[in-house]
């Protein structure tokens, strides 16, 4: 009984594993910049061959990353520079799938009608504790990097790194809503004040 509980419960526990480590997002920035004079900016080519590696279709992901940072920038402001003018700022992503491996342990209480006197009495004795079982689950995670850069230097003035796990069988219109939400996370807190 306890095994095929614990059978049923490791997926729902994977799920909630990854779903509470689904959205971690990392930014840096250079205090020195005044982030409120930008308000324009270019695309830089960025390497797609990370993605394509992972089995994605890169140009398509590529596209929907674009579409989605230039609508979380021109909701704070900031628009493509024109033809032939100047950006403020040049701004590159980074995208890539790694295969990853989740090891969870559950433990369950031993067989007991009454689980009073597990919880409220000194432990029985180590035959009777219960079980456990470990399981190791592959996932691909997603990265990805995006990069403001000064047009003049080249030197990195914002940075935002975040990381989920891929869902390899969604629609073209469910992957965009993700990367959607990921940009929304990623670029929540720019211009950093």
């Amino acid at each position: 009984m306890n095994r095929r509980l614990a059978g049923c419960l490791s997926p729902l526990v994977l799920t909630a594993m990854i779903g509470c480590a689904a959205q971690k997002v990392q930014t840096d920035f250079d205090d020195d910049v005044d982030f409120s004079a930008l308000t324009s900016y270019a695309w830089i080519e960025s390497d797609r061959s990370d993605l394509a590696a992972g089995g994605l279709d890169a140009t398509a992901i590529d596209g929907m990353i674009r579409h989605a940072v230039d609508r979380q920038l021109a909701a704070k402001g900031c628009a493509v520079a024109g033809e032939g003018r100047p950006a403020d700022f040049h701004i590159m992503h980074h995208a890539s799938v790694e295969r990853k491996v989740q090891v969870l342990s559950i433990q369950m209480p031993p067989p007991s009608g009454d689980l009073n006197r597990w919880f409220y009495r000194p432990p029985p004795p180590p035959a009777y504790r219960g079980t456990s079982s470990t399981e190791m689950y592959e996932y691909d995670a997603g990265t990805l990097v995006l990069t403001m850069l000064d047009p003049t230097t080249q030197r990195p003035i914002w940075q935002g790194r975040t990381e989920s796990a891929v869902v390899r069988n969604r629609t073209d219109e469910q992957r965009r809503a993700r990367i959607d939400e990921v940009i929304a996370a990623l670029l929540a807190d720019f211009p950093p004040r």
